[in-house]
């Protein structure tokens, strides 16, 4: 049981079946084998998993008909989804790194990926390469929001070399103005998130530096060069890194809360810490929770919010060595502990997203997992039987996005992979 349990047109068109044919045969042996060895077996072990089935009845989103779309952009970091150019199609934003030139250093490239989702044919576009090289170029997490209020979608990053935000202003036609905010003091984060903190109708930038051990919000006042911070400092040992936003207390009003690390002499602790922000814009800790034992050595920090039990509170997602913990909301701003499922030989968990894919009513748990090179999707409700099921991926996943990308009504999968060869994949996976 879940929750009982251990400016211009892009170019570059890549179309997902123009492979040769050894690539294909290649391409078919591992589907096959990722199919038979990981769906079929290799199942997340939840305590109380119940009867196997088939993977194409389990798995909540089909694999699309034609094959993974490779990109010659580099190694893929990050994806995301939005409608970029107005069109009302979804296109995708990636983040990707390699050394573009002969002899260049590693940087960090920003792409915009324009898919035909029926038929799996790409253009790409590139946006933006940082000028600082990797991996001290842009953090791997990028945001499609309208932060100046014109009512076009902007980009957003973190370039922790320069120790700024860079926005890239659209015009809703597909074509960015470059901008960005010096911090006055930047150490590294590893992710940010959007959302209108104050009620002031701008968006505003929340995030953690996992170095200097502070959670700081970068203001949205419409453009970057008027934007006031607000910050909060850890006591020395704790780290912050993930964060999301969300109204954990029912109050009407958005709360932050943060994913971090806190070292003791057993190893790192990881803990969960929880930021109200009142009407003169400060940050006031709420509480802290910490999650399991101490582990040597840490890896990942993922962290994903949504009500997982269905009971009106927002819940909170993360996973460490080897194994998914729920924070269950209370509704106060508390949170109760609870490990929901053990993903077999997996300690560096990428990203976790929660959505319900399959309209049952009951979030998804969609976890990428670098250090084994799977996908997992979980499925049934909180505190009834359900599986953790093994995506059919292709190369070492790297980050996924939800969408109706089909605009079919349902919601869909977009898994971004490293080809293992300097290439990225995109894989997708389809409502029903």
């Amino acid at each position: 049981m879940r929750g009982n349990r251990v400016a211009g047109q892009c170019g570059g068109g890549t179309r997902g079946r123009a492979m040769t044919t050894p690539a294909m045969l290649k391409t078919r042996t591992l589907r096959a084998v990722t199919s038979i060895v990981l769906v079929g077996l290799l199942m997340v072990y939840t305590g109380n998993a119940g009867q196997q089935e088939e993977d194409e009845d389990l798995l909540p989103v089909k694999p699309a008909s034609y094959s993974p779309i490779e990109l010659d952009v580099g190694q893929p970091v990050f994806v995301t989804a939005g409608d970029i150019d107005g069109d009302g199609h979804v296109d995708l934003l990636l983040l990707s790194f390699g050394a573009f030139e002969q002899g260049d250093a590693l940087q960090t490239q920003v792409h915009f990926i324009k898919v035909d989702w029926a038929t799996g044919v790409a253009h790409t576009r590139l946006l933006y390469t940082t000028e600082h090289p990797a991996p001290y170029g842009i953090a791997p997490y990028a945001a499609i929001t309208d932060f100046d209020g014109d009512g076009h979608p902007d980009v957003v990053l973190i370039d922790n070399g320069g120790g700024a935000f860079v926005v890239l202003w659209g015009d809703g036609h597909g074509s960015f103005e470059k901008d960005s905010i010096v911090l006055d003091r930047h150490g590294f984060v590893g992710n940010f998130a959007v959302a209108d903190l104050d009620g002031d109708g701008y968006e505003d930038l929340v995030f953690g530096d996992h170095l200097l051990g502070y959670v700081q919000i970068l203001w949205g006042e419409g453009r970057l060069g008027s934007a006031r911070t607000s910050a909060y400092a850890f006591p020395a040992g704790r780290y912050p890194a993930s964060v999301v936003t969300g109204d954990f207390t029912g109050d009407g009003r958005l709360e932050v809360a943060t994913l971090g690390l806190r070292a003791d002499e057993m190893g790192w602790v990881y803990f969960v810490a929880l930021f109200s922000v009142d009407g003169s814009r400060q940050l006031s800790l709420l509480s802290i929770t910490e999650i399991g034992e101490p582990d040597p050595v840490a890896f990942g920090v993922p962290l994903a919010a949504g009500d997982y039990d269905r009971d009106g509170h927002l819940d909170l997602l993360t996973a460490r060595s080897e194994h998914g913990y729920v924070l269950l909301g209370r509704g106060d701003g508390t949170f109760v502990v609870e490990e929901v499922y053990w993903l077999l030989g997996e300690n560096l968990v990428s990203q976790m997203v929660l959505a319900d894919l399959d309209g049952d009513g009951c979030l998804n748990d969609i976890v990428v997992g670098q250090g084994s090179a799977r996908v997992w999707i979980m499925t049934g409700c909180y505190g009834e039987s359900g599986y953790g099921v093994v995506a059919p991926v292709i190369g070492l996943p790297v980050s996924v996005v939800v969408a109706d990308v089909d605009r079919d009504g349902t919601l869909d999968v977009v898994v971004a992979s490293n080809s293992l060869l300097g290439s990225t994949y995109l894989e997708v996976f389809l409502g029903d």
